[in-house]
């Protein structure tokens, strides 16, 4: 039969030489913790008649690297059947190796296991190891590796300091910078870390667990309060819609300029275009058909051209790699000074307190939910924020010129396509004095 001829670098190998049953293994980006993970499983499954090891990351895609890394290193002559159905390799000495993904911890439920492999376990739902697989790995005195960059200090910082713990002996804990790879050019690096923030250069590259690392919204608690109320015709709002239809959420969210209170959200998915947009259109016309920022690229490009026929005052905005974080900041701005208020919803909760940043593999910032969850909130809130924040450029209808609180005396210009106006907002707040 074949050789299994593999190179580790000189950090891996002192990973692969313990002798823990659980290693936790805390990389930089680019150290090659996947490619370790997948010779892992198989060295194991070579060395093991009739067990069973799975490979778990927390979505199916991120799974699916570390399966075509196994089908392209396991020695071909030990391999009985690869069954690309329930992904799945079995050996000839009995073993059988499967991929599966961790986004639904009660499908991992059952099963004896001989050793799991983690991939990127700082994503990775607590309840798949506390509930699925530990239990699972019982029986059979089976092993696990943890392997990952640090997001935050969740259940993976928590096994990472088990293994520093000498009272502790099944556990044993790693951590390596992305230099320690040594073919990664140090050119690279101090490029790295003259062009990053610093709190994303420690977490991604220094794999230090940074408090909050990763969160975008770290007090966004504080501004959430009862905030829904009636259509108000002495007052002015700004809307923000994020579109969605079958897995993603609509959502709509209309907000009060003065305060910056959320009076209104509107969230739903699985519902037709034509009936989003009649959803949409009795939503604003209930607050007065104010100006609203959406998204307007991919889906919502057609959209938009719909709601603009509809005589609504929707304004294009094209979110992309360079501007979604001015859109993510401007509203993470607005919330830390108090200017933005949220409403105290479950859906709102959840979505703001996962919302994070992480840096790809190849140095970019993005911007968004983990897999698994949603983020339809946080865009159509920022969009609105948006739109608040040129509320001094862009407010007020054209045909409401006459019933508007902004006189027409301060209207400096308008735009016929679009029906937004703009009014000198200095003379209003010197008008706003004289009165008071």
């Amino acid at each position: 039969m074949s050789e299994f001829n593999i190179s580790l670098l000189p950090k891996q190998i002192e990973i692969y030489k313990s002798k823990a049953r659980f290693r936790v293994v805390v990389c930089g980006r680019r150290f090659g913790k996947t490619r370790l993970a997948a010779y892992e499983v198989i060295l194991h499954a070579l060395q093991t008649k009739e067990g069973v090891s799975w490979v778990v990351a927390p979505t199916y895609p991120m799974t699916m690297i570390m399966w075509r890394m196994i089908k392209k290193y396991i020695p071909r002559d030990y391999v009985k059947e690869i069954r690309e159905g329930d992904k799945s390799i079995e050996l000839v000495n009995g073993h059988a190796i499967y991929a599966k993904s961790g986004d639904n911890p009660d499908a991992l439920r059952g099963e004896g296991l001989t050793f799991v492999a983690f991939d990127e376990f700082a994503f990775i739902k607590p309840e798949v190891w506390t509930e699925a697989i530990r239990p699972a790995l019982a029986d059979k005195g089976g092993k696990a590796i943890f392997i990952g960059t640090p997001c935050g200090k969740t259940l993976y910082y928590q096994l990472y300091l088990r293994g520093l713990d000498d009272s502790e002996p099944q556990w044993e804990s790693f951590q390596y910078p992305t230099f320690a790879n040594p073919l990664i050019p140090l050119s690279e690096i101090e490029e790295l870390k003259r062009t990053l923030p610093e709190e994303i250069y420690r977490q991604e590259i220094l794999a230090e667990f940074v408090d909050g690392g990763g969160e975008v919204f770290k007090t966004f608690e504080r501004q959430l309060k009862d905030t829904f109320a009636p259509f108000d015709p002495t007052k002015f709002y700004v809307a923000g819609l994020d579109l969605g239809k079958h897995k993603d959420f609509t959502v709509l969210s209309i907000v009060e300029s003065e305060h910056g209170d959320t009076v209104c959200q509107d969230r739903y998915n699985q519902i037709d275009w034509e009936y989003q947009s009649h959803r949409i259109y009795q939503k604003l016309m209930e607050y007065g058909n104010p100006p609203f920022f959406m998204d307007s690229t991919g889906l919502g490009d057609p959209m938009y051209d719909r709601l603009r026929s509809m005589g609504l005052n929707v304004l294009s905005v094209k979110i992309s790699a360079t501007s979604k974080p001015q859109l993510i900041q401007n509203l993470e701005i607005m919330l830390n000074n108090g200017e933005r208020w949220l409403p105290n919803t479950k859906e709102t909760f959840n979505e703001f307190s996962v919302f994070a940043y992480k840096m790809s593999d190849f140095g970019n910032i993005k911007y968004g939910a983990p897999d698994g969850f949603h983020d339809d909130i946080v865009i159509s809130e920022a969009l609105a924020s948006w739109g608040l924040r040129r509320a001094c450029m862009t407010v007020g209808i054209i045909e409401e010129y006459a019933d508007s609180k902004y006189e027409h005396m301060d209207v400096i210009g308008d735009d016929s396509d679009t029906r937004i106006v703009e009014w000198d907002e200095e003379e209003q707040s010197l008008r706003r004095e004289e009165q008071y």
